[in-house]
Order: C-alpha cells, then sequence, then structure tokens
C-alpha cells in the first residue's frame, strides 16, 4: 500500500477540508499543548477553536456561541478544579 502524505489525505476528507486555506485541523496539527494538559483540555480547546473559526467564515450562529460558551465552562471548571488539587 502506497503511503499518502498529510496534505494528499487532508483533500480526500470533507468538502470544508478541499478549499486550500488553513482549516482547524492545521491548527491542531501545528500545535504543541502544553505538557500540564490533559486530553480533556486539548478537546475543549480544539473545539472552541473549531467554533470560533465557523463564526470568522460563516458568520454570525448563535449556536457556535452557545458552544464556544460551553467549552470554555468545561475547560475553566477542570483548571480549577487542577488548581485545587494542587493547592491541597
Amino acid at each position: 500500500m502506497e503511503s499518502k502524505t498529510w496534505e494528499e489525505l487532508k483533500h480526500q476528507g470533507s468538502s470544508h477540508y478541499k478549499t486550500g486555506d488553513t482549516e482547524p485541523i492545521d491548527l491542531y496539527r501545528a500545535a504543541i499543548p502544553h505538557p500540564s494538559y490533559n486530553a480533556f483540555d486539548i478537546k475543549a480547546l480544539t473545539d472552541t477553536i473549531k467554533y470560533a473559526f465557523r463564526l470568522l467564515t460563516r458568520g454570525y450562529l448563535q449556536e457556535d456561541i452557545n458552544k464556544i460558551k460551553h467549552y470554555m465552562a468545561l475547560y475553566e471548571a477542570d483548571m480549577l478544579t487542577q488548581v485545587k488539587k494542587e493547592v491541597k
């Protein structure tokens, strides 16, 4: 089986990956998360990026704003829980 490049595989996916523009998936690939982040923290932050990017490219959608608020509230609660664990 022949190996394919990142770009070849990306362009085989959904139509929104075929624009040639920078997409959130490119940002995720380029990011190096802070070593203190767990999988949930990374998920919350990347989903926030996803919905913020949608607002930038598609315009105002209250549903996207609500999702950003939700993920940021979860992230903040998780961070506060971690800080409380460290203080004990």
